[in-house]
């Protein structure tokens, strides 16, 4: 069961866990057998393997200089419920108690614009019963992080130089599930006292993970200084990445079965729905071990609820890799994140920084863009907490750099690389070349 609150005292985010949680492992779903279906939910719910084993840390002959870390947040709440449906799912969230030693570590949020400490309120619960806010981060979705936290900090050992608490930069998208993501992720490496800043954008629009196209925000109920709400387009700042985004929304299409299954079950409003935002409902319920949602006309089988993730996924390849805008849209929009990336592991090498760590706490549309700008996009909706890592490492022998990227704890050689260790002056070239063939992103954006 989850968690949400976070409450800033004297300058210092103190976020404590309550230990009220109850069915620790989450029972299957009562009808929910189909494989199709419990094998898209199984591996988007992220219970098991993939935050706890992996291939970072080791690559013989090498030393580790540097590292990048971008991080879904863990589970959630849904943000989306179907249209129709006879009620809308309840998911319970526990506070975080200033009085409870499960935690006794320290951050602060810093503002990245002015680098003051940011006070953040304390989020009450949406009802007397502790029912989760839209998009909060649960109990589940804490141990997740921390989870994989713990497994970084082991498989990293031996290498001490990366992820010294002087030489971290820790950056949150401002949502407090992300926020508390980071908080979980941290909690292992905070044993020595020594407390850590997490920097937040505070305006949405200026933090690039979102990068710089079209985008939807979701912060709705779970934003520290937005109303209440559902979720928003925000145009971002190039104008031909939004245009490329449209073209390729356009393309898509639901098929006209699911469709009529969909309005024959609920209402038209369920059939014209965003694929995304029912499979938004769809997962999020099945990963709290949920029934399928019921209508006028019935309850929504495995069968019809695995060809609306299946669809779902269609829809995030298409998006972000599709040849009518989504790939080109993309590149465009993540460059300036990349580019950040990239230019960090080049100060790393040339020993111009003394920041080695970086870490990124954000979104599902966050990981796919940020991954089908490079051309490795695996085309399904990336599980919770999900993780991208660029490791910097060092010959031995020959004193060279090199970029190795992992995706959920599997080595992606790059394209124009062709191996997994991809040379740094190579993965530089790879990444200036998503604006080709432009040679400033303005530019590019304008073309």
């Amino acid at each position: 069961m989850p968690i949400r609150k976070n409450k800033i005292v004297g300058g210092v985010l103190v976020l404590i866990m309550m230990l009220v949680y109850v069915n620790k492992e989450m029972p299957p779903p009562a009808g929910l057998a189909t494989p199709a279906f419990s094998r898209r939910t199984s591996r988007y719910c992220n219970t098991g393997g993939l935050v706890r084993d992996g291939k970072e840390g080791g690559v013989k002959g090498h030393t580790l200089i540097g590292i990048t870390v971008t991080v879904r947040h863990g589970d959630r709440s849904a943000i989306h419920s179907i249209p129709g449906s006879g009620m809308e799912a309840v998911y319970n969230c526990t506070g975080i108690d200033e009085g409870s030693n499960a935690w006794p570590a320290s951050l602060k949020i810093i503002s990245e614009t002015t680098g003051d400490v940011i006070n953040r309120p304390t989020f009450s619960a949406a009802t007397p019963t502790h029912a989760c806010h839209p998009g909060q981060l649960t109990r589940q979705g804490f141990e997740q992080l921390r989870n994989l936290g713990s497994y970084l900090k082991k498989s990293y050992a031996k290498h001490p130089s990366v992820f010294n608490h002087s030489a971290m930069y820790i950056r949150s998208t401002d949502y407090s599930r992300t926020v508390l993501s980071s908080a979980g992720f941290l909690s292992p490496f905070l044993d020595n006292g020594v407390p850590l800043a997490v920097r937040v954008n505070e305006n949405e629009e200026n933090e690039m993970m979102h990068g710089v196209g079209l985008r939807a925000s979701s912060a709705g109920a779970n934003s520290y200084d937005k109303k209440a709400g559902g979720e928003k387009v925000i145009l971002g700042g190039c104008a031909k990445a939004v245009s490329l985004s449209r073209s390729q929304k356009a393309t898509f299409r639901k098929s006209s079965h699911l469709k009529q299954d969909l309005a024959s079950l609920f209402n038209t409003g369920a059939a014209e729905k965003e694929i995304t935002d029912l499979g938004d409902a769809i997962h999020a319920g099945a990963c709290h071990g949920m029934p399928l949602p019921c209508g006028q006309g019935g309850c929504l089988t495995a069968a019809t609820a695995a060809d609306i993730l299946k669809a779902a996924d269609k829809f995030y390849c298409e998006r972000f890799m599709g040849n009518a805008g989504g790939r080109a849209a993309a590149k465009l929009s993540m460059y300036p994140f990349l580019r950040s990336i990239s230019d960090g592991l080049q100060f790393v090498a040339d020993g111009q920084t003394n920041i080695n760590t970086r870490l990124y706490f954000g979104h599902d549309t966050v990981i796919a863009p940020l991954l089908a700008a490079l051309g490795v996009y695996d085309c399904l909706w990336p599980p919770y907490a999900s993780r991208v890592v660029f490791e910097l490492w060092r010959d031995d022998a020959n004193g060279s750099n090199y970029v190795r990227l992992i995706y959920n704890g599997l080595p992606l050689p790059l394209r124009g690389c062709g191996k997994e260790l991809c040379p740094l002056p190579r993965f530089r070239r790879i990444i200036n070349g998503l604006i080709l063939p432009s040679t400033t992103l303005d530019a590019a954006c304008e073309g």
